[in-house]
């Protein structure tokens, strides 16, 4: 598990902040290592400044910077529209996120591991369905 303490994670923004394209599994990993430090509020800044830079955010990212109440335009519009880690499922509805419709069964349909992987189901299931279009 990636759990640096909070003068290396604070090391680790300010070195994906110097690079001039961040590093999105860098990225992805240390938002979950904020958010396990109880650092959202950096997590939420670094967040900002990526956006700033027009970086695309990832949408484990930006789920993790989420809170309830907080529209969820930037999470529709972030990609993939699902967690990559598998860890991200459990920390959906504890933020209120709401998912596409077609989408409500998608985390009984994978697989374990750390990344998201998905039964042969899921796949035709996505398909059969392109949420990411509307």
């Amino acid at each position: 598990m990636f759990q640096p303490d909070r003068d290396i994670l604070v090391a680790l923004v300010a070195r994906l902040l110097e690079a001039p394209v961040p590093d999105p599994i860098l990225l992805l990993y240390l938002a979950y290592a904020l958010d396990d430090a109880g650092m959202v509020w950096r997590l939420r800044e670094l967040v900002t400044e990526m956006q700033a830079r027009g970086a695309a955010l990832l949408f484990d990212v930006v789920v993790l910077a989420h809170r309830p109440g907080e529209g969820q335009d930037e999470l529709r519009a972030s990609s993939p529209g699902m967690p990559l880690l598998a860890r991200g499922w459990s920390g959906l509805a504890a933020r209120e996120v709401a998912f596409y419709e077609e989408l409500a069964n998608v985390s009984r349909m994978r697989q374990p591991g750390l990344w998201s992987r998905y039964t042969p189901a899921a796949v035709h299931f996505f398909q059969q369905q392109p949420f990411h279009r509307r």
